[in-house]
């Protein structure tokens, strides 16, 4: 949390750029889905914003899982690249690893503020 100052214009949309990510990656059946997702963390479209940002982790939680304007400090920034300190497996688990391309939209959303627009 804290102050985050967003660009006038962000270069990236939640809808378009952020949340297909989840669909394809993450909101699967038996992953972020459903009645009862992992951890209790639903990345199901119209829910996935409220679940993650300003929202602790449930695996570390002195760590946001979105923390606006900070990536690195985001829970889920590291656990879609391995590190520093997560518990449990990188993500996803039982898709094939996020391309770089991905990590990097993820990473440049959450710098500007993680919109919801």
């Amino acid at each position: 949390g804290g102050a985050c100052v967003p660009p006038d214009t962000p270069t990236l949309s939640y809808a378009a750029n952020i949340q297909p990510i989840y669909d394809t990656s993450c909101a699967l059946a038996g992953c972020h889905l459903g009645a009862s997702p992992a951890f209790g963390l639903n990345l199901a479209e119209g829910l996935s914003y409220d679940a993650t940002v300003n929202k602790p982790s449930e695996e570390r939680p002195k760590l946001d899982l979105v923390d606006p304007g900070n990536p690195d400090d985001s829970y889920l920034v590291r656990k879609i690249e391995g590190g520093p300190d997560i518990a449990g497996t990188i993500m996803p688990q039982n898709a094939p690893p996020l391309s770089a391309d991905a990590i990097d939209a993820i990473r440049q959303w959450i710098t500007e503020c993680a919109p919801n627009n």
